[in-house]
């Protein structure tokens, strides 16, 4: 992504030093800060249903958050898809902080699991962001960095994203441990085979992610070939809900 925009490599430092006055620009009339301003929906941070209804609402954020950045984008458009990057992530952080103090161990402990994920990735887009915001300091004095280590720093935090994304995925994923019902509430429990949630929350969460990611996606399963890691793992989370094995608190 970044290596690519740097594989464009620009042919002076003029247009470098016109396109950090309107990146500057553009930032600034976007006022793109490091904070959230969605607002995080009041839930129970014991109930399973309300807590996978927000795992739900912010990995859509998170999957928006990986459209921002476009590997064709001219320094001004990357900087600000970055910060907003880096700006979904965190909303995706804050929307799960809380649950991490449930009283419930499999909320705390995947709460736990997928906020350590989302923060890790809201700081290595901001490691991107400074690492471009100083690449553009530089060319705007009329300084020329090496292009194989600016490229081997860009190329490590795209691998860096990549693995933790995969992380990600499967904390997503880990947090249907909380649906199931449990023998007890300890690390050696065993699954009763019985879900804690209704069939009637259990509709709405498969809805919920039809809504968020497309019923066409969902329901057709994985993709042969390249396909989204947050996607799959809303698919994976759709197919895990809709397995009639597990039966619903209520069904008999």
């Amino acid at each position: 992504m970044i290596g690519l925009f740097m594989g464009r490599k620009m042919k002076t430092c003029k247009y470098l030093a016109v396109m950090l006055v309107s990146s500057m620009m553009l930032a600034s009339a976007a006022s793109v800060e490091a904070q959230c301003t969605f607002p995080v929906p009041s839930r129970s941070i014991n109930d399973p249903y309300d807590y996978t209804r927000t795992v739900i609402d912010s990995l859509s954020f998170a999957h928006q958050a990986n459209s921002w950045v476009k590997s064709d984008s001219v320094p001004a458009s990357l900087l600000y898809g970055l910060k907003r990057a880096r700006n979904d992530y965190k909303c995706a952080a804050d929307m799960v902080e809380k649950f991490q103090s449930s009283a419930d161990m499999w909320i705390q402990l995947t709460a736990s699991q997928i906020y350590l994920q989302y923060d890790g990735m809201a700081q290595l887009y901001q490691k991107n962001v400074s690492a471009l915001t100083e690449l553009l300091d530089q060319a705007s004095k009329g300084q020329t960095p090496p292009s194989g280590s600016t490229m081997n720093q860009f190329t490590d935090l795209a691998v860096a994203r990549e693995e933790w994304l995969e992380l990600l995925a499967q904390a997503i994923i880990h947090s249907t441990y909380s649906l199931v019902e449990w023998t007890d509430q300890t690390p050696q429990a065993k699954q009763t085979g019985r879900l804690r949630i209704t069939q009637s929350q259990r509709q709405n969460l498969m809805k919920q992610i039809e809504r968020e990611f497309g019923s066409a996606t969902v329901r057709s399963g994985p993709r042969a070939g390249p396909q989204p890691t947050l996607e799959v793992a809303a698919i994976v989370l759709y197919q895990w809900l809709s397995d009639r094995k597990r039966r619903s608190a209520d069904s008999k």
